[in-house]
């Protein structure tokens, strides 16, 4: 063979392994890539993959399901975690999970129910629509809890309940029309609630005591507090809100809306403290829209607060857009007030308002309460008041000891808009006496009296506007 020859044939076998590689690398690409394994369940819960799950199947009969959602949570071992996953479907049962972390698992909240119609409570008990007790890290998620009936309104019962636990999460679910609260924390640290909506319950939307760490984001608080139930109960009808926290610090309340509740939309109330209310809508509530009392370091921003306190109460004190009572170090930041029904009369009903009560009694956790209302800083806001009667601003100490140069840290910034006839503000001269500020319709002689006011070394208001409507 010649020496041309052969290194033809050798130039053919190479050709041949190249276009066979070729052909391989082609094949390999028109290949479709192995789709990713779907996460399983637990994943999603960001649990481990080999957490064990337990079905509860509906297995109807007149259209209420025969499956107990009870049984299968007592089949999981005490101390130990599982996920309960419910079928769609309405249960008529209560569900208590204590001593081990239960993640209970519905189809969405349009399709698992837990319903209380014709379930008797039991006077005095926790088992009480679906209860989380001494269970860590416990969940419930995807379902609905409602029509549960409270025995005793004095022990704050409520359908979907976290007590004396830490680390619990409610997510994509509704609670609706219950009695007396939709949801409560007692004694529960570090509780997320997302996606909740808790709507037409009779008295809370959500209860939170001793909640701390408390974080509620992207939910709706609607329609709770039924003035009508609550006439004959007016007590009980003035510690009822959307929601209210009481002793509880580090609460974060976020992006969510509450509207319409037949009494205040947020309320932070008796020993909470640093703790922040910011970006959610409150409107069109009967009493406030926003207040903290007896509490201390609370930052109300970037809210928008409209139309509360329209007069529509069942009782006729006026009420407020914000209110801050007897609290200490609030910041009120950067919200949109608008309030269309305010009355000068004693201050009472304005836009923004600070006040201080006269006498509180001891309480049981946190000893004398305080009534001085100081340190409060309202920068940013916008203000309107569209009532030719009522005021932007309003400082009142039933005692007539002090006002706003003793309530303000701080004021500028501001963009304050009034209707005809409305004042800039109102503040205390004396037990029952209010003085009149900014009642000049002149915008700019209105607000340098207000700026010359009591406060002026302290409010200053340098950058603050005033406007009509």
């Amino acid at each position: 063979m010649s020496i041309v020859g052969h290194r033809d044939g050798a130039r053919m076998r190479l050709g041949r392994r190249a276009l066979g590689a070729a052909v391989l690398v082609i094949a390999a690409a028109c290949t479709p890539p192995t789709p990713p394994e779907e996460p399983t369940l637990a994943e999603t819960l960001g649990l481990p993959s080999d957490t064990p799950l337990l079905d509860v199947a509906c297995a109807p009969v007149a259209g209420v399901c025969t499956s107990s959602i009870q049984a299968q949570v007592d089949a999981v071992p005490a101390g130990t975690t599982a996920i309960v996953r419910v079928a769609a479907g309405q249960y008529r049962e209560s569900v208590r999970i204590s001593a081990k972390s239960v993640h209970l698992v519905g189809a969405g909240a349009a399709s698992t129910i837990i319903d209380g119609t014709g379930l008797t409570p039991v006077a005095g008990s926790t088992r009480f629509g679906v209860v989380v007790a001494q269970a860590p890290n416990s969940s419930v998620r995807r379902l609905t809890v409602r029509n549960f009936s409270a025995m005793d309104h004095d022990h704050f019962r409520s359908a979907l309940r976290a007590e004396s636990t830490a680390g619990v999460v409610f997510e994509d679910v509704t609670v609706a029309d219950n009695s007396y609260a939709g949801i409560g924390l007692s004694e529960a640290s570090g509780a997320r609630l997302t996606r909740v909506t808790a709507a037409g319950n009779d008295a809370i939307g959500i209860a939170a005591y001793r909640a701390n760490g408390l974080v509620l984001t992207d939910s709706l608080v609607a329609g709770n507090t039924d003035t009508l139930r609550y006439q004959d109960e007016q007590e009980q009808y003035r510690e009822s809100a959307g929601f209210k926290t009481t002793e509880s610090h580090n609460v974060l309340v976020t992006k969510s809306t509450f509207r319409d509740n037949g009494s205040t939309g947020v309320w932070t109330d008796v020993g909470t403290s640093d703790s922040v209310i910011s970006f959610n809508t409150v409107v069109n509530n009967k009493w406030h829209g926003i207040e903290t009392e007896i509490s201390d370091h609370i930052t109300v921003a970037n809210n928008t607060v409209l139309h509360n306190a329209d007069g529509t109460s069942t009782f006729a004190d006026g009420r407020h857009g914000i209110l801050v009572l007897d609290s200490s170090n609030i910041r009120v930041e950067s919200n949109i007030v608008r309030h269309r029904r305010g009355i000068t009369d004693l201050g009472w009903s304005q836009a923004l308002r600070l006040a201080e009560t006269e006498f509180r009694p001891v309480h049981p956790a946190i000893g004398q309460p305080p009534t001085d209302t100081v340190g409060v800083v309202i920068v940013g806001n916008t203000v309107e008041e569209l009532a030719p009667t009522g005021s932007v601003l309003g400082f009142y100490d039933a005692l007539g000891e002090h006002g706003a140069i003793d309530m303000l840290a701080q004021a500028d910034g501001n963009t304050y808009r009034r209707a005809t006839g409305a004042l800039l503000g109102t503040d205390s001269t004396g037990v029952g006496t209010v003085a009149w500020i900014g009642f000049s319709q002149d915008n700019a002689v209105a607000l340098a009296q207000w700026r010359a006011w009591r406060c002026a070394s302290v409010c200053r208001e340098q950058a603050s506007t005033l406007g009509g409507l």
